[in-house]
């Protein structure tokens, strides 16, 4: 069911145009980059009319990251650790996605990127992928630690049983 729902949301993003959109320089519509005519009004859209402007992340999309990199931790720590290490590192790469778009973590002035993504309007499409990208790394290192010593504590036990 997850991975479904993860699927429409990516379908839904391409059929939208894909991360970027363009306007055509006559009427003004957004049309996606990779077509070269307005699909409202005909004009032939070159690329040096236009200026490509990034799509915004929405907060779904922050919190589907979130999701994925708590649902991974615990299946990596509870269920399987390869099916949670999957599903992690897809939120993963969501969430450090959207942080590299942001101006402030590129330019290396992360006490910017903090406040900015920390901000009201902002936590849920910018600061869950910067918690997902900054502190889950080391919740992930503590489940995998875990589920070692949890893995090798079964398996001395199961090894104990089967001599005895």
């Amino acid at each position: 069911m997850l991975m479904y729902k993860i699927y429409y949301i990516y379908m839904q993003k391409i059929k939208k145009g894909g991360t970027n959109m363009k306007k055509c320089p006559k009427c003004g519509k957004e049309v996606s980059d990779n077509i070269n005519v307005c699909t409202e009004c005909g004009t032939k859209i070159s690329e040096s009319e236009v200026k490509v402007e990034p799509k915004q992340a929405t907060s779904a999309y922050g919190i589907l990251t979130g999701i994925l990199a708590v649902a991974g931790i615990y299946l990596i720590a509870k269920v399987w650790a390869i099916a949670g290490a999957i599903v992690y590192f897809i939120g993963f790469g969501l969430a450090l996605s959207e942080v590299k778009r942001d101006n402030n973590f590129e330019n290396k002035n992360y006490s910017e990127f903090f406040k900015s993504s920390f901000s009201k309007q902002n936590i849920l499409k910018k600061g869950i992928p910067a918690i997902v990208v900054v502190v889950m790394p080391l919740v992930v290192a503590f489940a995998i630690y875990g589920w070692i010593i949890l893995d090798s504590v079964r398996t001395a036990n199961h090894l104990t049983s089967f001599f005895q």
